[in-house]
């Protein structure tokens, strides 16, 4: 998925170099993990990262990628890469646009998402190596989805 960077400040970063990576001849660009945060943040309804509100947007983020999967992959595998706690925390103090959601609000939205999800594309499919968890335990009774790959 291409990630378009909505409007953002970092006014109360206590660490700009946690932003960016050095890409030489002085220019610096936002770092994948930044890029992939800001891009979170009007999903889940928290536009403002502060101490009050850093937990609850962990919180949204784990479940949305628990849900509908990652923004990033790896280059090298395809494989999926995932924010973790650490990454959201360094960012205390970044503001972007969007719309402030309760979390009422945010679980009716990922749950609309989550229906409308392909089943193959759901992070759980993945990690299972491409089959469901009775294909990989054998319990589906099909012989030729038994294996963890099929």
């Amino acid at each position: 998925m291409p990630i378009v960077i909505p409007k953002w400040t970092a006014h109360g970063v206590a660490d700009w170099n946690e932003l960016y990576v050095d890409v030489g001849d002085g220019l610096f660009d936002l770092n994948e993990a930044s890029a992939a945060l800001l891009n979170y943040m009007p999903l889940i309804g928290i536009t403002a990262l502060t101490q009050e509100t850093v937990g609850d947007a962990w919180c949204r983020i784990a479940i949305h990628q628990a849900l509908l999967g990652s923004f990033l992959t790896n280059s090298e595998t395809g494989q999926p890469v995932f924010l973790t706690k650490f990454d959201v925390l360094r960012h205390i103090g970044v503001e972007t646009e969007g719309k402030q959601q309760s979390f009422l609000e945010f679980c009716n939205s990922i749950y609309r998402q989550a229906q409308q999800q392909d089943g193959a594309l759901l992070p759980s499919f993945v990690a299972n190596g491409g089959c469901s968890l009775l294909n990989l335990l054998a319990l589906s009774g099909n012989e030729e989805s038994s294996g963890p790959n099929r």
